[in-house]
Protein backbone atom coordinates (compact mmCIF):
# COMPACT_ATOMS: atom_id res chain seq x y z
CA UNK A 1 0.00 0.00 0.00
CA UNK A 2 1.03 3.52 -1.10
CA UNK A 3 1.11 6.83 0.68
CA UNK A 4 -0.81 9.64 -0.48
CA UNK A 5 -1.44 12.95 0.51
CA UNK A 6 -3.63 13.94 3.22
CA UNK A 7 -5.04 17.68 2.58
CA UNK A 8 -5.40 20.05 5.55
CA UNK A 9 -8.96 20.96 6.41
CA UNK A 10 -10.32 23.44 4.26
CA UNK A 11 -11.80 26.66 6.43
CA UNK A 12 -15.43 27.13 5.98
CA UNK A 13 -15.49 31.12 5.88
CA UNK A 14 -12.26 32.83 3.96
CA UNK A 15 -12.41 36.27 1.74
CA UNK A 16 -12.83 34.21 -1.36
CA UNK A 17 -15.40 31.71 0.74
CA UNK A 18 -18.70 32.33 2.21
CA UNK A 19 -20.15 30.14 4.33
CA UNK A 20 -23.24 31.72 4.99
CA UNK A 21 -24.09 31.87 0.81
CA UNK A 22 -22.82 28.28 0.42
CA UNK A 23 -25.35 26.83 3.14
CA UNK A 24 -28.02 28.82 1.50
CA UNK A 25 -27.29 27.36 -1.95
CA UNK A 26 -26.77 23.73 -0.80
CA UNK A 27 -30.04 23.85 1.11
CA UNK A 28 -32.09 25.65 -1.43
CA UNK A 29 -30.34 23.40 -4.25
CA UNK A 30 -30.67 20.17 -3.18
CA UNK A 31 -33.03 20.30 0.37
CA UNK A 32 -35.55 18.25 0.34
CA UNK A 33 -37.74 20.38 3.17
CA UNK A 34 -37.03 24.24 2.26
CA UNK A 35 -37.59 24.77 6.07
CA UNK A 36 -35.25 22.95 7.25
CA UNK A 37 -33.34 25.93 9.19
CA UNK A 38 -36.35 27.77 10.69
CA UNK A 39 -36.22 25.94 13.60
CA UNK A 40 -32.84 25.41 14.48
CA UNK A 41 -30.38 27.49 17.51
CA UNK A 42 -27.20 26.49 15.52
CA UNK A 43 -25.83 25.86 12.20
CA UNK A 44 -22.72 24.67 11.90
CA UNK A 45 -20.02 22.23 10.59
CA UNK A 46 -18.73 18.75 11.42
CA UNK A 47 -14.27 20.47 11.32
CA UNK A 48 -15.92 23.15 13.75
CA UNK A 49 -17.36 21.08 16.02
CA UNK A 50 -14.29 18.71 16.06
CA UNK A 51 -12.34 22.08 17.05
CA UNK A 52 -14.85 22.44 19.76
CA UNK A 53 -14.30 18.52 20.80
CA UNK A 54 -10.40 19.47 20.89
CA UNK A 55 -11.22 22.58 22.95
CA UNK A 56 -12.95 21.33 25.53
CA UNK A 57 -10.93 18.02 26.13
CA UNK A 58 -7.53 20.22 26.57
CA UNK A 59 -6.31 18.85 23.14
CA UNK A 60 -6.34 21.59 21.21
CA UNK A 61 -4.65 24.11 24.17
CA UNK A 62 -2.25 21.49 24.60
CA UNK A 63 -1.04 21.44 21.26
CA UNK A 64 -1.22 25.41 20.86
CA UNK A 65 0.90 25.52 24.19
CA UNK A 66 3.68 23.46 22.31
CA UNK A 67 3.38 25.48 19.50
CA UNK A 68 4.22 28.85 21.40
CA UNK A 69 1.06 30.21 20.75
CA UNK A 70 0.91 31.22 24.58
CA UNK A 71 1.95 33.54 26.35
CA UNK A 72 6.11 32.98 28.05
CA UNK A 73 8.63 34.91 29.24
CA UNK A 74 7.57 37.69 28.73
CA UNK A 75 5.59 37.17 25.04
CA UNK A 76 1.97 37.95 24.49
CA UNK A 77 0.22 35.51 23.22
CA UNK A 78 -1.00 34.89 19.52
CA UNK A 79 -4.89 35.70 18.95
CA UNK A 80 -6.31 33.16 16.84
CA UNK A 81 -9.38 33.76 15.11
CA UNK A 82 -10.98 29.99 15.21
CA UNK A 83 -14.59 30.94 14.17
CA UNK A 84 -16.97 33.78 12.49
CA UNK A 85 -20.08 34.02 14.41
CA UNK A 86 -23.21 34.93 12.11
CA UNK A 87 -26.95 34.56 11.20
CA UNK A 88 -28.76 33.17 8.52
CA UNK A 89 -31.73 34.51 6.81
CA UNK A 90 -33.32 31.16 6.58
CA UNK A 91 -32.74 30.66 10.19
CA UNK A 92 -33.57 33.69 11.95
CA UNK A 93 -33.30 32.31 15.45
CA UNK A 94 -30.13 30.41 15.06
CA UNK A 95 -26.51 31.34 15.64
CA UNK A 96 -23.76 30.39 12.89
CA UNK A 97 -20.09 28.89 13.45
CA UNK A 98 -17.62 28.34 10.66
CA UNK A 99 -14.22 28.05 11.20
CA UNK A 100 -11.58 30.65 9.69
CA UNK A 101 -8.75 28.77 11.20
CA UNK A 102 -7.76 25.12 10.41
CA UNK A 103 -6.24 23.15 12.92
CA UNK A 104 -4.67 19.89 13.22
CA UNK A 105 -1.74 18.34 15.47
CA UNK A 106 0.24 16.99 12.44
CA UNK A 107 0.85 21.13 11.50
CA UNK A 108 4.66 21.73 11.81
CA UNK A 109 5.23 24.57 14.73
CA UNK A 110 4.83 27.93 13.19
CA UNK A 111 3.01 31.20 14.44
CA UNK A 112 -0.23 30.22 12.69
CA UNK A 113 -2.02 27.46 10.50
CA UNK A 114 -0.08 25.75 8.43
CA UNK A 115 -1.01 24.64 4.51
CA UNK A 116 1.65 21.86 4.66
CA UNK A 117 -0.04 18.29 3.53
CA UNK A 118 1.18 15.53 5.29
CA UNK A 119 1.70 12.02 4.41
CA UNK A 120 -0.55 9.28 4.91
CA UNK A 121 -1.83 5.40 4.40
CA UNK A 122 -5.38 6.27 5.16
CA UNK A 123 -6.34 7.75 1.33
CA UNK A 124 -5.27 4.59 -0.39
CA UNK A 125 -7.62 2.55 2.67
CA UNK A 126 -10.14 4.69 1.43
CA UNK A 127 -9.76 3.86 -2.69
CA UNK A 128 -9.21 -0.01 -1.50
CA UNK A 129 -12.43 -0.48 0.51
CA UNK A 130 -14.77 2.19 -1.64
CA UNK A 131 -13.76 0.33 -4.88
CA UNK A 132 -11.54 3.54 -6.32
CA UNK A 133 -8.15 3.52 -8.00
CA UNK A 134 -5.24 3.11 -5.38
CA UNK A 135 -3.10 6.19 -5.60
CA UNK A 136 -0.25 4.90 -7.71
CA UNK A 137 3.63 4.59 -6.78
CA UNK A 138 5.51 8.19 -7.56
CA UNK A 139 6.20 11.45 -6.81
CA UNK A 140 3.97 13.22 -3.99
CA UNK A 141 1.86 14.97 -6.90
CA UNK A 142 0.65 12.02 -8.77
CA UNK A 143 -0.07 9.73 -5.40
CA UNK A 144 -3.11 12.36 -4.19
CA UNK A 145 -6.26 10.84 -4.11
CA UNK A 146 -8.58 13.10 -5.34
CA UNK A 147 -12.13 11.49 -3.47
CA UNK A 148 -15.40 13.14 -4.30
CA UNK A 149 -16.73 14.61 -1.33
CA UNK A 150 -20.37 14.50 -0.20
CA UNK A 151 -22.16 17.01 1.81
CA UNK A 152 -24.90 16.17 3.61
CA UNK A 153 -26.90 18.37 6.48
CA UNK A 154 -27.74 16.62 9.72
CA UNK A 155 -30.42 18.05 11.80
CA UNK A 156 -30.73 16.71 15.38
CA UNK A 157 -31.65 18.00 18.63
CA UNK A 158 -29.31 17.43 21.53
CA UNK A 159 -29.22 19.34 25.38
CA UNK A 160 -33.04 21.13 24.61
CA UNK A 161 -31.26 22.97 20.97
CA UNK A 162 -31.98 21.98 17.42
CA UNK A 163 -28.70 21.63 15.66
CA UNK A 164 -27.84 21.59 11.91
CA UNK A 165 -24.41 20.11 10.87
CA UNK A 166 -23.14 20.45 7.67
CA UNK A 167 -21.09 17.32 7.42
CA UNK A 168 -18.23 16.14 4.72
CA UNK A 169 -18.90 12.24 4.07
CA UNK A 170 -16.29 9.93 2.00
CA UNK A 171 -17.99 6.78 2.25
CA UNK A 172 -21.34 5.57 3.75
CA UNK A 173 -21.84 2.16 4.41
CA UNK A 174 -23.46 0.12 2.01
CA UNK A 175 -27.20 -1.28 1.07
CA UNK A 176 -26.56 -4.60 2.00
CA UNK A 177 -24.86 -3.53 5.11
CA UNK A 178 -27.05 -1.06 6.57
CA UNK A 179 -28.64 -3.71 9.51
CA UNK A 180 -25.21 -3.24 11.27
CA UNK A 181 -25.76 0.42 12.07
CA UNK A 182 -28.78 2.65 13.46
CA UNK A 183 -29.78 3.37 10.43
CA UNK A 184 -28.95 3.29 6.51
CA UNK A 185 -26.98 5.54 4.97
CA UNK A 186 -24.80 6.34 7.70
CA UNK A 187 -21.25 7.18 7.62
CA UNK A 188 -17.88 5.34 7.32
CA UNK A 189 -14.55 6.51 8.95
CA UNK A 190 -11.83 5.32 7.36
CA UNK A 191 -8.15 5.65 9.11
CA UNK A 192 -4.65 3.61 9.38
CA UNK A 193 -2.79 2.35 12.24
CA UNK A 194 0.20 0.73 12.30
CA UNK A 195 0.27 -3.12 13.64
CA UNK A 196 1.95 -2.14 16.94
CA UNK A 197 -1.21 0.33 17.68
CA UNK A 198 -3.71 -2.37 16.64
CA UNK A 199 -5.59 -2.32 20.67
CA UNK A 200 -5.20 2.21 20.45
CA UNK A 201 -8.45 2.14 19.25
CA UNK A 202 -10.10 1.74 23.16
CA UNK A 203 -7.27 4.18 24.61
CA UNK A 204 -8.30 7.37 25.97
CA UNK A 205 -8.94 8.72 23.09
CA UNK A 206 -11.88 6.69 22.26
CA UNK A 207 -14.74 8.66 23.88
CA UNK A 208 -13.34 11.68 21.27
CA UNK A 209 -13.67 9.43 18.39
CA UNK A 210 -17.40 8.49 19.76
CA UNK A 211 -18.35 11.81 20.30
CA UNK A 212 -17.09 13.18 16.72
CA UNK A 213 -19.15 9.68 15.64
CA UNK A 214 -22.16 11.10 17.14
CA UNK A 215 -22.01 14.59 15.96
CA UNK A 216 -21.29 13.37 12.24
CA UNK A 217 -23.77 10.76 12.11
CA UNK A 218 -20.59 8.36 11.36
CA UNK A 219 -22.03 4.70 11.62
CA UNK A 220 -19.09 2.42 11.65
CA UNK A 221 -14.94 2.97 12.00
CA UNK A 222 -13.12 1.01 9.26
CA UNK A 223 -9.64 0.78 10.77
CA UNK A 224 -6.54 -0.52 8.46
CA UNK A 225 -4.28 -2.34 10.47
CA UNK A 226 -0.44 -2.06 8.95
CA UNK A 227 2.26 -4.12 8.68
CA UNK A 228 4.78 -3.35 6.60
CA UNK A 229 2.67 -1.87 4.09
CA UNK A 230 0.78 -4.29 4.14
CA UNK A 231 -2.59 -4.52 5.36
CA UNK A 232 -2.80 -7.07 8.05
CA UNK A 233 -5.88 -6.74 9.26
CA UNK A 234 -9.39 -4.73 9.19
CA UNK A 235 -11.07 -3.46 12.35
CA UNK A 236 -14.54 -3.03 11.82
CA UNK A 237 -16.39 -1.79 14.64
CA UNK A 238 -20.04 -0.06 14.64
CA UNK A 239 -21.28 2.12 17.87
CA UNK A 240 -23.42 -1.09 19.12
CA UNK A 241 -19.47 -2.89 19.38
CA UNK A 242 -17.76 -0.15 20.99
CA UNK A 243 -20.59 0.17 23.25
CA UNK A 244 -20.50 -3.58 24.40
CA UNK A 245 -16.62 -3.06 24.50
CA UNK A 246 -17.05 -0.22 26.99
CA UNK A 247 -20.37 0.11 28.90
CA UNK A 248 -19.39 3.64 29.89
CA UNK A 249 -18.26 4.91 26.70
CA UNK A 250 -21.59 6.18 25.63
CA UNK A 251 -22.07 8.55 29.50
CA UNK A 252 -18.36 9.52 28.57
CA UNK A 253 -19.03 11.13 24.98
CA UNK A 254 -22.20 12.59 25.91
CA UNK A 255 -20.27 14.68 28.61
CA UNK A 256 -17.83 16.01 25.61
CA UNK A 257 -21.20 16.41 23.51
CA UNK A 258 -22.89 18.22 26.20
CA UNK A 259 -20.08 20.79 27.16
CA UNK A 260 -19.88 21.65 23.48
CA UNK A 261 -23.31 22.49 23.29
CA UNK A 262 -22.72 24.33 26.85
CA UNK A 263 -20.15 26.23 25.21
CA UNK A 264 -22.34 26.98 22.21
CA UNK A 265 -25.27 28.03 24.18
CA UNK A 266 -23.36 30.27 25.93
CA UNK A 267 -21.80 31.93 22.83
CA UNK A 268 -25.03 32.43 21.15
CA UNK A 269 -26.63 34.38 25.01
CA UNK A 270 -23.64 36.75 24.43
CA UNK A 271 -24.61 37.15 20.47
CA UNK A 272 -27.91 37.96 21.61
CA UNK A 273 -26.91 41.25 23.91
CA UNK A 274 -28.13 44.58 22.17
CA UNK A 275 -23.85 45.28 22.07
CA UNK A 276 -23.63 42.41 19.38
CA UNK A 277 -26.56 42.40 17.38
CA UNK A 278 -25.89 43.13 13.68
CA UNK A 279 -22.15 43.38 14.17
CA UNK A 280 -19.72 41.28 12.47
CA UNK A 281 -18.53 38.49 15.38
CA UNK A 282 -15.12 36.07 15.79
CA UNK A 283 -14.71 33.74 17.92
CA UNK A 284 -11.22 34.48 18.97
CA UNK A 285 -8.64 31.94 20.82
CA UNK A 286 -6.28 33.70 23.02
CA UNK A 287 -3.78 31.95 25.77
CA UNK A 288 -6.49 28.83 26.15
CA UNK A 289 -9.15 30.73 26.12
CA UNK A 290 -12.03 31.54 23.92
CA UNK A 291 -13.51 35.10 23.55
CA UNK A 292 -16.58 37.24 21.38
CA UNK A 293 -14.73 39.80 19.74
CA UNK A 294 -16.03 42.09 17.44
CA UNK A 295 -13.39 44.64 15.09
CA UNK A 296 -13.22 48.25 15.97
CA UNK A 297 -14.93 50.40 12.65
CA UNK A 298 -14.62 54.09 11.85
CA UNK A 299 -17.07 56.89 13.68
CA UNK A 300 -19.24 56.95 10.55
CA UNK A 301 -19.67 53.17 10.90
CA UNK A 302 -20.12 53.27 14.56
CA UNK A 303 -22.98 56.19 14.10
CA UNK A 304 -24.97 53.51 12.01
CA UNK A 305 -24.36 50.76 14.07
CA UNK A 306 -25.92 53.75 17.20
CA UNK A 307 -28.90 54.19 15.38
CA UNK A 308 -30.34 50.81 13.83
CA UNK A 309 -32.67 51.86 11.86
CA UNK A 310 -33.57 49.77 8.37
CA UNK A 311 -32.09 52.48 6.18
CA UNK A 312 -28.39 52.56 8.25
CA UNK A 313 -28.26 48.94 8.20
CA UNK A 314 -29.10 48.62 4.27
CA UNK A 315 -25.86 51.01 4.50
CA UNK A 316 -24.14 48.63 6.19
CA UNK A 317 -24.97 45.26 4.15
CA UNK A 318 -24.18 47.52 1.63
CA UNK A 319 -20.15 47.96 2.93
CA UNK A 320 -20.51 44.32 4.09
CA UNK A 321 -20.27 45.17 7.82
CA UNK A 322 -23.10 43.24 8.83
CA UNK A 323 -24.50 39.66 7.39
Amino acid sequence: MSKGLRRAEEIDQSPDRSFKDEIEEQVAEYGTNPELLEDVDFVTTMPALKLLLAFVEGRLQEDLRAKGHHAKGGAEAHRLDMFRVGRLPSAPNAMTLSTTFSWSMHNFRSSGPTTANDMSYDVALQGVISGQDVPAPGTKRVREMFNPAHYRIVKYEVGGFKIAVRTKSYLIMSSIDSTAVDRPGMGVAAMICNIRDAGMLWDAKLKTRYAEMLFGEVGMLCRGVLSREIVADVQEVTRKDLELDRPSLREEAEGLVGKVIGLLARVKELVSCEGCKGRPLWLQYADAEFRLISPKFPDDIEMLYANPTEENMAKLREFGYVD
